[in-house]
């Protein structure tokens, strides 16, 4: 099923036709999908085809995806025992060992009738309960509901990031499968580095500055910053809150030097980090990449008093307009951009979407040629409703079921608490920035 384009690991051999490891594909050059697949490329994790295609479109197999998340978490087998967990998985099936390892790590589970189905394609459902049974986030979940607690905590997690589906029960195709394993691969290293020596230079010093307290963020949504004060010119901060249609949380830590809290980290080639500065008894917090500028600005320190939510522009549109049973949240983040969150059901069919649209005197705005297939979604905003007009070429697509009017259901109504209830359940990940 055709998935919105304008919204990142991974696959594997789909065929038994020969397949190549190339560091770039023709039909995935430009698209969300290149740096994902290039990285599991890289890591051997994928393969694509002798056409110079990766075929992002193209269904995955259960056994297929077994195969990925092992290559892609370098698990190992726990035992010499031979798999005998299913009845349809022989000693000389391709994907045996791939599924022997999976099997011994919890990864797996079969059917009822005693069968695993390899050559069943995997749903978005069942490809995120084995990352995180991979991840061993599982055993740490609360609601383990089938298939929305999975689907949940992928989401909570971050494995969801760009990755675009209609259904959990529908087959995920090989594009956003590797987005999903490319998130799992970036959520793990990130952990992985951050329990490793920092880099920068700790240059002993007396810093008469106080870091130690709780501030808060409270410009076009919530956020909490609390740093702990942990000895040698070292703090440890915790983002959590929500902003802009999205849960936010993570934690790590900076060095202080000359009364400037530095923390930075290179990600896939890319600088990553914040810097805090002191603004009277406020924290200025300034990221040192785009993709985490929406936890920058100036914290408040939390005396109590702070009790609402201030909006950067008290002019832009931020609300949550209705049709039947359809949901849609504006939000406007500055420089010519709106967020635009989309759930509820059409028919028998459950949609979440997420967007950024071009934004500008009262109309937002996407388009977008996909694979041949020419996407728009476009906002009119009035007083009292909404006009959303979207379509694509594509029969199939979903932006061919959400056009229509939409009225005002609640306008620049919520509270610090309303905010507060978004993050109740949301786990602070060390090493990592959920968004």
């Amino acid at each position: 099923m055709k998935k919105i384009s304008i919204l990142m690991v991974v696959c594997i051999i789909l065929s038994l036709t020969a397949v190549y490891a190339a560091s770039s594909f023709s039909d995935v050059v430009n698209t969300k999908y290149n740096d994902a697949v290039e990285k599991l490329v890289e890591l051997g994790v994928i393969n694509g085809f002798e056409d110079n295609t990766f075929k992002p479109k193209n269904d995955v197999t259960r056994a297929q995806f077994a195969k990925m998340v092992v290559e892609a978490s370098k698990l190992k087998a726990s035992s010499d025992l031979p798999l005998s967990n299913f009845s349809d998985i022989s000693n000389n099936h391709w994907a045996y060992n791939y599924i022997k390892v999976a099997v011994d790590n919890d990864i797996i589970n079969g059917y009822e009738d005693g069968t695993f189905r390899p050559d069943k394609n995997v749903s978005y459902a069942e490809s995120m309960a084995m990352i995180l049974r991979a991840m061993k986030l599982e055993e740490k979940m609360t609601d383990k509901s089938w298939p929305t607690g999975y689907i949940n905590e992928a989401k909570k997690v971050g494995l969801l990031n760009q990755v675009d589906y209609t259904e959990p029960n529908t087959p995920a195709n090989r594009g956003e499968t590797a987005i999903s394993l490319y998130n799992m691969i970036n959520i793990i290293e990130k952990t992985t580095e951050s329990a490793k020596e920092s880099t920068i230079p700790e240059t002993p010093q007396n810093n008469s500055t106080k870091w130690a307290g709780k501030y808060i963020n409270n410009i076009d949504g919530y956020i909490e910053l609390t740093i702990e004060e942990i000895g040698d010119n070292k703090i440890d901060f915790y983002f959590k809150g929500y902003k802009y249609g999205s849960v936010k949380a993570g934690s790590n830590t900076a060095i202080i030097k000359n009364d400037i809290a530095t923390y930075e980290d290179t990600f896939f080639d890319k600088v990553v980090g914040f810097d805090f500065t002191h603004e009277g008894n406020n924290i200025k917090v300034t990221s040192k990449n785009s993709s985490y500028s929406v936890f920058n600005g100036t914290y408040k320190v939390d005396d109590g008093t702070i009790n609402k939510i201030e909006l950067s522009d008290p002019n832009a549109i931020n609300a949550t307009y209705s049709n039947n049973n359809v949901d849609i949240e504006l939000q406007d983040c500055g420089n010519g951009t709106m967020s635009f969150e989309l759930s509820g059901s059409i028919g028998d069919r459950f949609l979440f979407i997420g967007l950024n649209l071009d934004y500008s005197n009262g109309v937002a705005s996407k388009e977008e040629e996909s694979f041949g297939d020419l996407e728009k979604i476009k906002i009119i905003v009035s007083q009292d409703q909404i006009v959303v007009e979207a379509s694509s070429t594509d029969s199939e697509s979903y932006l061919n079921l959400i056009s229509g009017t939409y009225k005002l259901k609640n306008k620049n109504t919520k509270t610090i608490e309303e905010y507060k209830e978004k993050m109740d359940g949301v786990d602070i990940a060390h090493g990592a920035f959920l968004y």
